[in-house]
């Protein structure tokens, strides 16, 4: 694989979610790593049910009464989760999403992940996430990125694909020679790929953006230089 591959060349791309890709203006792999979050946010403290914020992305900890029930009459195969606590209730939905009645299980428990509105004075949270406890504590300690997304194209989407673009991309991708990279106090280009995607902390994003910065305007000067040349090689017949 290479930057020039297909978008949908990378595992659990098909031909629905490369339009969705597409529609962003992602077609290669080289697009996708080229596509940078717009912004990055931490992941709030868990809430439960009764402080949970409308109109604002919320992880809510919950404790399953049963799994979801899916409801074949909506023509999108929904899975619906109603859940209760201290006489506040949340209705919980997965829209095409199936195999989720197999992941939230009777009597587990869970930290869901996702946008709150509220209908009818009923809170609701479609399409949330679900980690457990751990691997929420686990993801607060890191920035998630946030892209510019379109209908039906998550921000965890992009991330997994980017993902999986990181664990093929070969080596010799780098374009920078280390003299230069080492004078200017830059990082590999693999690790500003990975750490503007998936930074760690605010310091490796910093890091990251000032190597991906510094290759914007090299390569617009390299390119400056090069048509400055080449005119200056042309013959003036006058």
């Amino acid at each position: 694989m290479n930057l020039d591959s297909p978008v949908k060349s990378l595992k659990g791309i098909g031909p629905k979610t490369e339009q969705l890709f597409q529609a962003v203006g992602i077609y290669t792999v080289g697009d996708l790593l080229g596509y940078f979050p717009r912004d990055y946010e931490h992941c709030p403290e868990i809430r439960g049910i009764g402080e949970l914020v409308p109109e604002r992305k919320n992880a809510v900890y919950i404790r399953a009464p049963k799994s979801p029930v899916l409801n074949l009459h909506s023509g999108r195969k929904t899975a619906v989760l109603d859940v209760e606590e201290g006489g506040c209730r949340l209705r919980i939905l997965w829209f095409r999403s199936p195999y989720i009645c197999s992941v939230v299980k009777a009597g587990g428990s869970y930290v869901l992940y996702g946008r709150v509105s509220e209908k009818n004075h009923m809170l609701y949270m479609e399409q949330p996430e679900v980690l457990s406890e751990e691997q929420y504590r686990e993801r607060q300690k890191t920035l998630q990125p946030v892209y510019s997304l379109t209908k039906g194209l998550s921000s965890r989407q992009i991330q997994r694909a980017v993902r999986l673009a990181l664990d093929d991309l070969p080596e010799e991708t780098e374009c920078l020679p280390g003299d230069i990279r080492e004078r200017n106090h830059l990082s590999g280009y693999q690790f500003a790929l990975e750490h503007i995607h998936m930074p760690a902390d605010e310091a490796g994003c910093i890091r990251a953006r000032d190597r991906l910065v510094f290759d914007e305007f090299f390569f617009f000067l390299l390119c400056m230089q090069l048509m400055k040349e080449e005119t200056a090689a042309v013959q003036n017949d006058f």
